[in-house]
């Protein structure tokens, strides 16, 4: 049992209840029910349990951006695990309010020299990994995400409601509104959907809801119906966090993540975003500042506005005191498990007693059938260790332990989790180390291309079904889940014929060989493996990215932004790839590349690389042409090399894609003026 097993996500809980490394799963003093699963020679199992809890607002779309995703690593191969049973634990669980947890495990047979060894678990582009070996966590791992008992975010209090005093400077009329912090909590992810984490670990972003309203005079009372309201929403930085014993932080906002559902139907519209700010991811305490400026409302005369908007000063200032639980005492330190350090073990059948359960030798006249069925075993065994070695010997290290993986029926486990299911982690038999040239690829980080395939396809249709089967490799699919996964809403083809389906998927293995799709009714499903995506290789170079730093992290994110030829999905019809935006993931890969481009820039920027961030802003803007952050990297990194002429053309492109408040925005970030405005 790891002292501390727990994986977090954006939304998600998980948590590694039980590791062992043995020879065998199940019995292997009993003859007559041989172990379901037996390590080969030279290898071991790797045998673990585990927990994942999702809270209700998943119920219905773990298929989605939320569900998560699990691989096993093995050295530098990662193969994917199949999450059914817990997902279908989850939505079975799942009622009301309540959240809902599912648990299966899994074994897996490696090298047994091979200590890395590693569970990886994603959701939403965010990957957590823990070490099978060592029984820890693989860093970075953000501090924030493990302070609360059961979330990846902890809730905080504020203290009291606040008061902001207001004066239109064009009447001198003067009112109040009552206002309060509806909700704060501290998250390593911001509000929306980009994802975008804090550049270190040891800080968190503090995210509040603010809601204000004007104030309620009976009717006939003095101003009675005389207020301001319909303000525009208040600037993130106009407000500031000052943690307890630290520094003031401006606020930043985005009303990407607001929702105006509850709001009070006397709702000013003052805090119509979510704000939030970047502090120590230990924070218990501070206070939050509103500060006095300058706010653009409507003043309103027996409740009936005038329309226009003016200019209302904001005269005084108010605070309020926040509050977050205690730091949680670190977890036991892990104890070295038994497995470090020990010899290897004995491996392959030859580790298997001849003893019956008592203990005691078998006797007795005649050839006894135990032994029979034992000699039958390993010559059983002998064969297929002769048949591995042969083609072990055409097999790098690496690709001879990802072959050893074991394919088993499921077994009840004889540890004390009784109750979870075992599951294989199977990847696909390998077939020798093809060309380049050979190797199957399909690109989708701009216009669709498809290469490497058996033969010639001139269907629409299979492409688009190895495209989905390509992106979708996590588990096998029956042909029914893989039409409702393609055509999820109704369409022109969501009512084709099981049979004319069944024919594509036969076209699609002929198009791309049944090495990469074995035939559903020998697999289980239908699955995909083998055949290259740029999508993949893109988020396993920024994953990486994101463990390193320096000349190491810039190599791989510039490596990432090379596959980047245009839009997701470029060109692509409107009568075709409905799943995509169903699944919204040409808004995911648009985002991810966005995130990236900003990152190396960000960090070439800083190091004095001025070109270099002008480049990988143009790369990210392949991907992502209308992404603010992008087009404000290059006007800086252009601006701060002093070119004017480059700058113009610059700033002439992005008006193309910007609208006039975010052009106002770059320029005023200029150290230079705009050439344009010369």
């Amino acid at each position: 049992m790891p002292s501390d097993g727990g994986l977090r996500g954006p939304d998600y809980t998980a948590t590694i209840t039980r590791v062992a490394w043995p020879q065998s799963v199940g019995s292997v003093s009993d003859v007559f029910n041989p172990p379901a699963y037996v390590a080969g020679t030279g290898h071991r199992l790797v045998d673990f349990t585990l927990s994942v809890t999702q809270p209700p607002a998943d119920s219905g779309h773990l298929n989605g951006s939320t569900e998560v995703i699990a691989d096993l690593t093995v050295g530098n191969k990662e193969i994917s695990i199949s999450l059914d049973m817990i997902d279908g634990q989850i939505a079975d669980g799942m009622h009301g309010s309540a959240e809902a947890t599912g648990t299966d495990s899994f074994v897996a047979s490696v090298p047994a020299s091979e200590h890395s060894v590693a569970l990886d678990l994603a959701e939403g582009g965010f990957t957590q990994q823990f070490n099978l070996w060592t029984l820890k966590r693989t860093p970075p791992s953000p501090v924030v995400l493990y302070r609360a008992p059961t979330s990846s975010t902890v809730p905080g209090t504020a203290s009291m409601p606040f008061h902001l005093s207001f004066t239109n400077p064009a009447d001198g009329f003067s009112s109040t509104d009552n206002a309060q912090v509806s909700n704060a909590a501290l998250t390593y992810f911001a509000p929306g959907q980009s994802l975008q984490t804090p550049k270190s670990t040891n800080q968190a972003y503090l995210v509040l809801g603010l809601q204000s309203s004007y104030p309620d005079i009976p009717y006939g009372q003095p101003n009675s119906g005389h207020f301001f309201s319909s303000f525009n929403p208040m600037a993130g930085s106009e407000l500031t966090f000052t943690p307890s014993g630290g520094s003031a932080v401006d606020g930043l906002a985005t009303t990407a993540a607001f929702s105006s559902t509850n709001a009070a139907s006397d709702d000013d519209g003052l805090f119509d975003a979510i704000y939030f700010f970047t502090v120590p991811a230990t924070t218990t305490g501070g206070t939050l500042t509103v500060n006095t400026g300058q706010e653009v409302g409507d003043e309103y005369t027996g409740f009936t506005g005038t329309g226009n908007s003016t200019i209302i000063n904001l005269t005084a200032s108010a605070n309020v005191t926040l509050s977050f639980p205690a730091v949680p005492s670190p977890p036991p330190a892990q104890k070295k498990p038994s497995w470090v350090g020990a010899p290897l073990p004995v491996t392959g059948l030859a580790a298997s007693s001849t003893q019956n359960a008592g203990g005691g030798s078998s006797s007795g006249g005649g050839f006894p059938i135990w032994l029979a069925i034992l000699i039958l075993v390993v010559v059983a065994a002998a064969v297929i260790f002769v048949q591995r070695l042969r083609r072990r010997r055409r097999q790098t290290p690496v690709e001879a332990a990802i072959d050893s993986l074991l394919v088993a029926p499921p077994l009840t486990s004889p540890d004390d989790d009784k109750d979870a299911a075992h599951k294989a982690v199977s990847p696909p038999e390998d077939l020798g180390p093809p060309s380049l040239e050979q190797i199957p690829r399909v690109s989708i980080m701009g216009t669709i291309e498809i290469s490497g395939m058996r033969q010639r396809n001139d269907r629409r249709i299979v492409d688009e079904l190895l495209v989905y089967l390509v992106l979708h490799d996590n588990h096998h699919r029956s042909a029914e889940q893989i039409q409702g996964g393609i055509w999820p809403v109704t369409g022109s083809h969501a009512n084709v014929a099981r049979k004319t389906f069944h024919n594509y998927l036969s076209e699609l293995r002929r198009f791309v060989g049944p090495e990469h799709l074995p035939d559903a009714s020998v697999a289980g499903g239908y699955l995909v493996h083998g055949v290259h995506s740029d999508w993949v290789t893109f988020q396993r170079l920024t994953r990486e990215a994101d463990t390193v730093g320096g000349e190491s992290a810039r190599a791989l994110r510039t490596e990432a932004l090379a596959l980047v030829r245009g839009r997701p999905f470029e060109g692509v019809s409107t009568d075709s790839y409905e799943w995509v935006d169903e699944e919204h993931l040409r808004t995911t890969i648009t985002i991810a590349v966005a995130k990236c481009a900003r990152r190396l820039g960000d960090d070439l920027l800083e190091a004095g690389d001025f070109v270099g961030a002008e480049s990988a802003a143009s790369s990210g803007l392949r991907g992502a042409p209308d992404d603010f952050g992008l087009w404000d990297l290059g006007a800086r990194a252009i601006d701060a090399r002093g070119d004017r002429t480059a700058l113009g053309r610059w700033l002439t492109d992005a008006a193309q894609h910007l609208d006039p408040a975010d052009m106002e925005r770059i320029r005023a970030g200029l150290t230079h003026h705009d050439p344009s405005e010369t």
